[in-house]
This record gives C-alpha cells, structure tokens and sequence, in this order.
C-alpha cells in the first residue's frame, strides 16, 4: 500500500484537522518516522508534526506557535534547491515525491534525511496542504561518503602506484590502465580503451600469456616469470620493456569473474645493469687474459728485438740487413698488437694530458675520411671544457666509431658528430655518476643495427664482418670505461648513433697555455717585449 493511503487513512487527514488513533500516534511517536503536515505559505507553516521530532532535538509546540516554519531546520545549502524542486512538482501537478536533503537539529548538528511527501490539491487544482514524514538517513549517507572515498582512494592509488596495473574484462578487453602503465609503455590510455584485446594478442598467445589469462578466468591468481615485451610482434604499440607481471581475477558475489588485473613491475634497468655487470664481468676475464699473454708477449719480443739490433752491428751482407730491417719492422708490428691487447686489459696504464677533445676528433677526421667516400661533419659548443685523458686511447676510440660509421655505408655518405657539453649531468639507470661531461655522438646514414645484434655490439671478438676482428668496439668500450665515462647507441633503419660521455676538467694544458702566451708576447710592442725579455733575464 502506498504510503499516500496510508497516511490518508489511518491519521483521517481532513483539511487542516487531524485526528489520528491514539495507538498508531504512540507508535509514530517511539519510531523513527516523523509525521509532518504543512502548508504552501511562505516559509512552509507546519500545521502538525509527531512528537518524536524530539529526535532532532525540538518540541512540536515550536512549530505550532511558528516560531519555526518548516524551512527554517533545512540547511541553507539545500534551502533553495528544496523549494525549486517542489515549486516544480506543484506545478507539473504531482501527487507524490521524494526527496534528500540536509537538516538543521536545534543544537546545530547536521542530519541527512528522506523526505516522502504527499501533494493534496483543492477542486481547483491548487495545493491546499502537503503530508508527508521524513526518516534519518544519515548514517546510510556516511556509508555512502565512505564508500565513495574509499572508492577515491583505490582510484587514486590505483592510478599513482608506481606499478604498472590493466584492467581487462572477462573477455579480454583493456578497460582501464594507470599513470605508470602509460608511463612504462609510453602509450595513452585513449589509444586502447575499449580496442585492444589481450586475448587475441598474437604475442601473448605466442608466448603463453593468454593461457595463463584463461586459468586465471577460472579463479587462480598466478605470477608469471619475467619476460620481455615487443611491440613489434604485437598489437599493443608500446615500446620494448622487460617485465615481471602477475595476474589476478575480480569477482561478483557469485564468485564469477567479471574482471582481471594485470600489475606489471618494469625491470628493463634492472634487467640492464645485470647485463652490464655480466659485460664487465666478462670483459675482466679477457682483460686478465690479454693483459697476461700481452706482457708475456712483449717480454719475448724486447728478446728478439734486442737480438736483431744487435745483429744489425755486425758487419753483414746487404741482403741480410735487409732482412733483419723487415725483421725489426715486423717485430715493431707485434709490439703494436701487444700493445693494443694492454689497451683493452687492465694492464693498459692510462697516460692522462689534458687535452681539447674537438683537437682529438679534428685529427682522426683527416685520418679516418682520407679518400674516403663518407664525408663528416663536426658540429661542436664553443668554449667547450677540456678532458683529462689518454690522447692515444682517447683517438683510438675516436678512430674505431669513425670506421665503424664509414663501414656502416658502403656506398658512402655522411657521418655527423656532435659535440656538447652537459653540466651537473647523472642517469642512475646507466649508471653515470653526476658530474660535469663532455657528450661525443658519431651519427650514420646506414641501415642501423639489427635487433638480433644488439645486446652484444660491445662484446668482444663479435663482428658481422668476414674480416673483422670483433675488438674494436669491445676496445672502445673499455677505454670509455677506464675512463669514467659511459657509451651507449641508439639504432633505426635510418642508422645509428653512438654517445659517450667523458668527465671534464677545470684544469689547463699548460703546454698549450704557454704557447698561447708566447703568441701573445710576440704581438706587444717591441719596446714591452725588449723589457720582459731583460726581465728574464
């Protein structure tokens, strides 16, 4: 029964005269409800209210003597949307409505309340007097707050963990990804809501993934090893990542699965600062390797070198001291080799100058592009700092990334470097220490390097060439490293490109600082020159 017929018949509502049973009065009074009646003056004049209005902490004699109207316990933020909302269902010639709002208790406290109210119209049409009662909800209201914030807080953890989290329905379909997901993958969201499904994904079906998704549907939560990414043989258009993933279901009070979460942790630095320790590692054990054989190898060829000096002061034939010249002149050569394995061991001491490194890349450019088909172009700050380093390491390195670009484009073309300076500089990932560098890039117009040769371009004695040695790069990276500096490549099929950062100095070549004065000397007027020179003497 409607609570219009109930009100209606059981309190006798006639006009402004109310009469209602004792019995059912006592029960009003002890509940919950509370009984209003009103009327449309200004200000809503209460012609009765029950009893247990006590619950809001007034007295119903208050209203009768209107020293209350009903709107005065609304809460002044609600007031006037109260009285809109009525003004309309009066005038859309309704019978009945509900609504929600907030009220004033007589010692300020605030209570939500639901109010269902009766409209009673004259034969007119016009509304003689409203009925209705009204029930605390406050506390459904706090629930409802409550979940709402807790429902805030989960977005909001959601999309800031540092975590990588999808959200997929039972089919497979991508409905939400956070922040840090876009972040890793460096996608956006409206790229893929609603479009990509992990299901049909060729690389997740390939790799296994979408079988673990289909357990999962049937209630597990599984973790899934590490794996690595690529968007190249998927439809996801993310970028390649190393990944440690775990997938989960959510499920409805039936216990059906409605949706899965994927969290996925980013381990690609990690993944590469193992591999760069396993790099070294290895670099350590040829290094120990070929410094050992390199020493043991230029103790023999001092014996044998000092043997052929000391023949060539025999008085011999021409045709013998020809030969022991070629000798003299292949022995220096092995000394070469013996050398260039203590470069790439640690046996290789370090003979630092200080040096401009744009007079370094000057030197290899006339060496490397002499009747070359590639040309290069050097672009550089100027003032750049200068560099603490071993010239002839330092030139090496240089030499082998300017063959390496040359080699890159066999039909020729042009090698760009470029030369910046980059202060207070540091990548925790590449482990570069912050300081202040001196960044090289060598840039080529070839093919670039291909993805199945990438993660061993700096391992040494791997080449792709029939006649290469596979050092020279190896080479590279370890004279960078015992410098302090860092080398790494970027790749496309437009070519690739090698970085490498070197610490800098404050310090000067004095050396050169002399020079520089010295030139400086010889442009003052004879008469000061004469005086210094006096001075000096």
């Amino acid at each position: 029964m409607r609570f219009q017929t109930l009100i209606t018949k059981k309190l006798n509502i006639n006009g402004m005269d109310i009469k209602s049973s004792p019995d059912l009065e006592a029960i009003i009074n002890k509940g919950r409800l509370i009984i209003f009646v009103w009327n449309p003056s200004e200000g809503w004049r209460v012609d009765y209210v029950s009893e247990n209005i006590s619950l809001f902490g007034y007295y119903h004699e208050d209203f009768y003597s209107e020293k209350i109207l009903y709107q005065d316990i609304i809460h002044p933020d609600d007031v006037y949307r109260v009285i809109d909302e009525v003004s309309q269902y009066t005038k859309e010639k309704r019978s009945e409505f509900q609504q929600e709002y907030r009220i004033l208790t007589k010692d300020g406290n605030i209570r939500w309340v639901d109010d269902r109210t009766i409209i009673h119209y004259d034969d007119n049409g016009e509304v003689t007097h409203f009925s209705g009662l009204i029930i605390d909800i406050t506390d459904k209201k706090q629930i409802e707050q409550d979940l709402i914030d807790s429902q805030k807080h989960f977005k909001g953890l959601f999309e800031n963990i540092p975590v990588s989290l999808q959200l997929y329905d039972n089919k497979g379909l991508l409905l939400h990804g956070n922040k840090a997901w876009e972040d890793i993958f460096q996608v956006r969201e409206e790229q893929l809501i609603n479009q990509y499904n992990i299901l049909k994904d060729p690389q997740m079906i390939e790799n296994g993934m979408s079988d673990t998704i289909y357990q999962v549907l049937q209630g597990s939560s599984l973790t899934i090893p590490e794996h690595e990414y690529v968007p190249s043989d998927s439809e996801f258009p993310g970028r390649k990542r190393w990944l440690r993933s775990q997938v989960f279901p959510l499920m409805d009070s039936k216990q059906q699965v409605i949706y899965f979460v994927i969290m996925q942790l980013d381990i690609t630095d990690q993944k590469k600062r193992f591999e760069e320790s396993l790099k070294i590692q290895q670099m350590e054990s040829i290094s120990l390797l070929a410094g050992g054989i390199a020493h043991d190898f230029n103790n023999i060829l001092v014996g044998i070198l000092g043997n052929i000096n000391l023949m060539q002061l025999e008085d011999l034939p021409f045709n013998l001291i020809e030969y022991l010249n070629e000798l003299e002149k292949a022995t220096n050569r092995a000394g070469d080799l013996a050398s260039r394995l203590l470069t790439f061991s640690k046996g290789g001491t370090l003979i630092k100058k200080i040096v401009s490194i744009i007079d370094i890349i000057e030197d290899s450019r006339k060496l490397v592009f002499l009747g070359s088909k590639s040309n290069c172009i050097l672009n550089y700050e100027e003032g750049l700092p200068n560099v603490e380093v071993d010239f002839g390491q330092i030139s090496q390195t240089i030499n082998n990334l300017l063959i390496n670009a040359s080699q890159a484009m066999p039909d020729g073309g042009t090698i760009e470097v470029n030369v910046t300076y980059v202060e207070n500089y540091e990548n925790h990932s590449q482990q570069i220490p912050i300081n202040n560098y001196v960044k090289v890039s060598v840039k080529d117009e070839g093919s670039g390097i291909p993805l199945e040769f990438q993660d061993q371009i700096f391992t040494p004695y791997f080449t792709t060439k029939n006649t290469g040695s596979g050092l020279g790069l190896a080479t590279v990276y370890s004279i960078i490293k015992k410098h302090d500096g860092y080398i790494y490549f970027t790749t496309s099929d437009k070519g690739a490109e090698f970085y490498f950062y070197l610490p800098t100095t404050e310090r000067i070549n004095m050396e050169v600082a002399i020079c520089e004065l010295k030139r400086e000397i010889q442009l003052w007027p004879t008469q000061i020159r004469s005086q210094i020179l006096e001075i000096q003497q």
